[in-house]
């Protein structure tokens, strides 16, 4: 008969279950989709950033032979961020595994391995939807924790800048050029990142449903609304999909069912992608021996044990070490509908 001791096995080692976790199916949130961030792991806690101003000025016109005039250097700034540290504990009672360990045998290691995940997996989700948070805060410049309110990181004062004006797209008014508005984004945008005139790159709009939903029926709008839609059953269209207008892609964000994670109704965030370097999610290791200076990975499963010594449960704590960056936030914009 398996006796409690399975969880010796190597199978429930930290290693061997973290290894499982970060093999799973992950469920990308939107926004990791969309800004595509590259994922890496560091072996420390902190995370530095060095920021380079190069600034361009007009040289006034001298007489031929005068001392010249002293150009400002650049300068150079390292910031260190910490990562965040996200954990949760479930726990597996004896009760919950009793039947499963009266059959004995190879099968017995599996079925509680099942159980096991079956756990485990419930809060990888709530994981998951945690980063999608920090994500979504990364996006619109301001990383909040799990409350809606206390800020982690408020990225245009950790660079020193300051968010552009919020652009009145002014959707309630049926005169409204709404591509001008648009044009107003790009402008701004292109001239915040600092980037060539070529260079590629797309704007993002992540919409809160009323503001979308004025946005698809303002009269400029609606006309290529409906072509788009007309064109949606030739394609792989899903609820929530991208649609293209001014330069711009906006999207219908759809957020936790709960409201906590998502987008404020008459609001819309702009951000840009494909810019090479923009968008980063270091991860942080694990705070436990097994995995101390090693490079972080995105997910670890931790077991530990009834400290009474009665063997009546067996805990997992879930862990992750992420910070999600945007590494030039004076980009980031945003807008109201009216």
């Amino acid at each position: 008969m398996a006796e409690m001791d399975i969880f010796n096995n190597d199978a429930f080692s930290a290693m061997s279950m973290t290894a499982s976790v970060n093999n799973m199916d992950f469920v990308p949130g939107r926004v990791g989709e969309v800004c595509n961030f590259r994922e890496y792991g560091i072996s420390t806690t902190t995370v530095g950033i060095e920021e380079k101003d190069s600034v361009l000025t007009l040289i006034a016109n001298s007489p031929r032979g005068s001392v010249p005039e002293q150009g400002s250097r650049s300068k150079r700034r390292m910031r260190n961020l910490s990562l965040t540290h996200l954990t949760r504990e479930a726990i597996i009672y004896a009760d919950e595994i009793q039947n499963i360990r009266a059959f004995g045998g190879q099968g017995v290691l599996q079925s509680v391995q099942q159980v096991v995940n079956d756990e485990v997996e419930l809060h990888l989700l709530s994981m998951d939807m945690t980063v999608e948070n920090l994500r979504l805060g990364a996006y619109k410049g301001d990383i909040l924790d799990a409350d809606g309110s206390s800020v982690i990181y408020n990225l245009f004062d950790e660079f020193g800048v300051t968010q552009e004006a919020e652009v009145n797209f002014e959707l309630t008014t049926a005169t409204t050029k709404v591509r001008t508005k648009c044009n107003q984004v790009r402008r701004t945008m292109t001239k915040n990142l600092k980037l060539p005139i070529n260079s590629k790159f797309k704007i993002h709009a992540l919409c809160g449903a009323d503001f979308f939903d004025s946005l698809v029926d303002h009269e400029e709008v609606k006309a290529a609304y409906d072509r788009w839609k007309d064109g949606a059953s030739h394609r792989e269209g899903k609820a929530y999909s991208v649609f293209e207008y001014g330069d711009i892609y906006w999207e219908d964000y759809r957020g936790s069912d709960d409201g906590t994670v998502g987008v404020e109704s008459t609001k819309a965030h702009f951000a840009p992608v494909g810019v090479p370097g923009l968008w980063e999610n270091p991860f942080a290791p694990a705070d436990t021996m097994d995995f101390v200076n090693t490079p972080g990975l995105p997910r670890y499963v931790i077991p530990g044990f009834d400290p009474s010594g009665k063997n009546k449960f067996v805990s997992f704590e879930i862990q992750s070490n992420p910070l999600p960056i945007c590494k030039r936030p004076k980009a980031l914009m945003k807008g109201k509908r009216a």
